[in-house]
């Protein structure tokens, strides 16, 4: 058997020396040939603003708040403890409906 092919040659950046074209790093200095591009990972996408998701929850506290502060009676605890429930109320349902920012610049982010 008898092989035509030539094995390719390149020079090493760093000291100069003649090395393997598929050679990982140089055999005389040690320099990598080819510095591997660390793998990019996408990060998430971009959520959406749905705003009237907010308001529709918001509008959906007040109306509960409407209906329920009626039946407790004036200068209670019960109607304070109701409109304190309204008011965690309204702030978990903002913040679990409202669009979120990304972390850092939203871009890939590299995996080390």
């Amino acid at each position: 058997m008898s092989s035509t092919t030539r094995n390719a040659v390149t020079t090493c950046s760093t000291c100069g020396a003649r090395i393997a074209e598929k050679a990982i790093v140089c055999y005389r200095c040690g320099t990598p040939t080819a510095i591997p591009e660390a793998p990019v990972r996408p990060g998430p996408p971009p959520r959406r603003g749905l705003p009237w998701l907010t308001i529709l929850t918001v509008l959906a506290i007040i109306a509960v708040g409407v209906w329920t502060v009626p039946m407790t009676p004036e200068d209670s605890w019960q109607r304070m403890a109701t409109f304190a429930g309204l008011a965690v109320a309204t702030f978990v349902g903002v913040r679990l409906t409202r669009p979120r920012r990304p972390a850092g610049r939203g871009g890939p982010h590299r995996v080390d």
